[in-house]
């Protein structure tokens, strides 16, 4: 028994680490950084302005508030712009409108992969912690919450449980 644990266990090792590497045989650069030809493909600028936008979203609204749709914009715009720049593209007034619109395709293609990716599992987790917590509460389970007073023995300075 003990030798067919071993070789299911090295056999599934061989596997956990020979698929990654044959897939990066026959694919190399998959796991390679963002160059400017990705970022100039529609997926690549996708993926740029969902990272960006997540990255500069939360010190933007600590100076001042953005909407939402106005930055991711703004960031598609940026990114499509400066991939013509640096892959040595022409920098005509047509590619700017047209980089223009295509701006506003990845800016809804990457809302949409916020909204499928990150917002809908937060909120669905949150919906089956709601759930959880009512269930319990009707069987008679009563859950602890963070308390935000001090009680009399506490203000007193004596420890009531310990940490």
């Amino acid at each position: 028994m003990k030798k067919l644990n071993l070789l299911v266990m090295t056999l599934a090792m061989l596997l956990v680490f020979a698929i990654p590497a044959c897939a990066e045989a026959s694919q190399p650069g998959v796991n390679a950084f963002f160059d400017w030809s990705y970022l100039a493909t529609y997926s690549g600028a996708v993926a740029a302005v969902v990272f960006i936008v997540q990255f500069l979203k939360l010190p933007i609204d600590r100076i001042g508030h953005v909407p939402t749709r106005v930055l991711v914009y703004v960031v598609s715009l940026a990114v499509l712009l400066l991939a013509q720049l640096f892959t040595a593209q022409a920098f005509t007034p047509e590619v700017v409108a047209l980089a223009a619109l295509n701006a506003v395709i990845v800016a809804f293609a990457a809302m949409g992969v916020y909204e499928r990716a990150i917002a809908l599992p937060e909120a669905q987790k949150n919906d089956e912690l709601v759930e959880a917590a009512r269930l319990l509460s009707e069987e008679g389970i009563e859950l602890k919450t963070a308390r935000t007073e001090e009680t009399e023995a506490e203000k007193n300075g004596e420890l009531t449980e310990p940490f």
